[in-house]
Formats: structure tokens, C-alpha cells, sequence
């Protein structure tokens, strides 16, 4: 079951980690255009909508979300929030 989660069968926000199997899951950029890159709760009018989040806080959101969806514990799920966020496109800056 974790591995089906962690496959690449989906896009994925390159902010939150969230699937993006869905187009009306994605976010849009300032033109009106659909984003390839992020979701409706992170981007929206080609901003992210909390420009304050760090990092950090964002690898703790992932980490409850993978716990709660995955039903695997919390310390399975920091293990792959911590593998995965620093790899997504909005943070991979903040990781180097």
C-alpha cells in the first residue's frame, strides 16, 4: 500500500506532495491557465496562497497526511515526508 502511494502514477503539487489526478485538484497561474506544477490549496492566480510556510511546516503536513491516508505511523511517514518534500520544485532551493 505505501509503495502504491509513493509510485509516480500521478503529478504531484511540487508544494505539498498532494496527487494531482484530477485537473480540478490543480492550481492556475496568473493567466487563467491550469498549473502543471501545483494544487488549488497551494497556488491560485499564479501565487502561492501561504507564502509564509516553510519548508519545515510543510514536511509536518505531509508526514499527518501520508500517517492519516496511508494508515502507516508517524515515524513511517516522517521518514518518506522527509525524502519527498525536499525534492519538490517549490523547495528544492530552500534544501541545497
Amino acid at each position: 500500500m505505501l509503495f502504491s502511494y509513493m509510485e509516480k502514477t500521478h503529478p504531484r503539487c511540487q508544494s505539498c506532495g498532494m496527487s494531482l489526478a484530477e485537473k480540478a485538484q490543480h492550481g492556475f497561474n496568473a493567466d487563467g491557465t491550469v498549473s502543471d506544477d501545483y494544487c488549488a490549496s497551494c497556488f491560485a492566480n499564479g501565487a502561492f496562497t501561504e507564502n509564509e510556510v516553510t519548508m519545515e511546516a510543510m514536511t509536518e503536513r505531509f508526514a499527518r497526511s501520508l500517517a492519516r491516508q496511508q494508515a502507516i505511523d508517524e515515524d513511517q511517514a516522517q521518514v518518506l515526508a522527509h525524502g519527498t518534500v525536499p525534492t519538490l520544485k517549490r523547495w528544492k532551493h530552500a534544501h541545497k
